[in-house]
């Protein structure tokens, strides 16, 4: 058993025998002693894009630079970078700022993380709000947060809990959690029976708090997901990830592997909306870095590493079209080039 199993099994005794499945992920992943992201830092059981190739950063750089013409040149331009980790996609985008004349003395680089356990330096609270002009970005953030699991069964939401039986941990129907509730009603989801979903009410409610910071600027969110509708139609995303392997039971070592959902980009703009964003679009990754020059790199490049993984990050087959890029604006102007129609 392992200490995050039975951190989780003492609460469900100390809940009266069971606690939804969005208490047991957040327990997995963010326990202050043996969660998941706390032990082994955000680098996580599978590899980021800006782990893949540093090309990636770099092709960032130049939309952040249109971002910083796009508001006057200012003298300073935020970019902050929530959910940083080790540092890899800053820092690549910090070594092509260096070689664009007037971004280069503008940029100035912040990294935070959400969670004030996982910090190392600043976290979200720490930026007073409305203080920056700038960008702040997230790659692979928001799939992070812990998700409600949901069947509708006889025309009705029941939401999955987790349980301790026959020495076990198991999942068991029960009724709505008040967050999850909300959640629903808010974003205005119907039950169809035999539909399984996740939902994220965390996400928009960090959304929320990234929009808070910015006096002017841009909020440009990377990660896999889709709208609504899609994800209606695909049904439960549910993943778990340990050593680089896909997993087949989430219950399964608590704290010692990944769990993750494709996240609802829909509710992100509705929650933008709400705190006085603008959107300015929603693309596939593969389409915003071919917009920005992806495709001439492929091509370029003499390295074949790079190469295989810029194809990686385009082609709809691996990252390209899974993952989507979603940019909203807040007092700043666009349209922007990572959003433009190809062809």
């Amino acid at each position: 058993m392992t200490p995050a199993e039975e951190a989780i099994r003492a609460e469900i005794e100390r809940a009266g025998g069971r606690i939804p499945f969005s208490r047991f992920m957040e327990l997995c992943l963010y326990h202050p002693a043996h969660g998941y992201y706390v032990r082994r830092g955000p680098g996580r059981d599978f590899y980021t894009a800006p782990q893949a190739t540093p090309v990636f950063g770099e092709l960032l750089c130049r939309q952040l630079a249109e971002m910083w013409q796009r508001l006057g040149s200012p003298s300073r331009f935020d970019v902050v970078d929530v959910g940083a980790g080790k540092g890899e996609l800053l820092d690549a985008i910090y070594e092509e700022a260096r070689r664009t004349p007037g971004f280069s003395e503008a940029f100035c680089p912040v990294a935070v993380e959400p969670h004030g356990k996982l910090s190392r330096g600043k976290t979200l609270e720490q930026i007073p709000k409305e203080s920056l002009t700038g960008c702040v970005l997230s790659n692979e953030l928001f799939d992070a947060q812990p998700v409600h699991r949901l069947r509708a069964v006889r025309g009705a939401w029941r939401e999955v809990h987790v349980i301790v039986r026959d020495g076990k941990l198991r999942s068991v129907l029960g009724d709505l959690t008040p967050e999850a509730r909300a959640y629903l009603a808010w974003m205005g989801i119907e039950p169809a029976d035999g539909l399984q979903l996740e939902v994220a009410p965390g996400a928009p409610a960090l959304l929320r708090r990234v929009a808070a910071l910015l006096s002017r600027g841009y909020v440009l969110t990377i990660d896999y997901g889709a709208t609504t509708p899609e994800l209606l139609e695909r049904g439960s995303t549910l993943r778990c990830f340990f050593a680089h392997r896909p997993g087949d039971d989430p219950l399964a070592e608590p704290g010692e592997q990944d769990l993750t959902a494709d996240v609802d980009f829909a509710s992100l703009e509705k929650a933008g909306e709400e705190e006085g964003l603008v959107n300015l679009g929603l693309v596939s990754q593969g389409r915003f870095l071919l917009a920005l020059g992806g495709a001439e790199r492929v091509v370029a490049s003499a390295d074949a590493g790079t190469q295989l993984a810029l194809k990686n990050l385009l082609h709809p087959a691996g990252m390209g079209e899974r993952f989507r890029v979603l940019v909203q604006a807040k007092r700043a102007p666009g349209p922007l080039t990572g959003l433009r129609p190809l062809g």
